[in-house]
């Protein structure tokens, strides 16, 4: 092959590489805001609960999207990279 060719080709890899991150990228920021509004609606759901047992279950799931988010959080940081 000549030279073009194969810069060409280099050419292509790298950037449908570089298309498939920005597709995760776009992918997650979308996912995490979806867990904001989650996480808020819960939040507001939880100041007026009265049930004790269903306002440990509301944290509970509370917890879990705050680690949710976090983790997206590095994975962004990490893609941004």
């Amino acid at each position: 092959m000549k030279l073009t060719k194969l810069i060409k080709k280099a050419e292509h890899y790298l950037s449908d590489e570089d298309m498939k991150r920005r597709d995760k990228i776009v992918c997650l920021k979308t996912l995490m805001k979806k867990l904001s509004k989650k996480e808020k609606a819960l939040r507001s759901k939880a100041k007026s609960e009265g049930d004790d047992k269903a306002l440990k279950k509301l944290n509970k799931q509370i917890r879990i999207i705050r680690a949710q988010r976090e983790k997206g959080v590095k994975s962004l940081k990490a893609l941004k990279k």
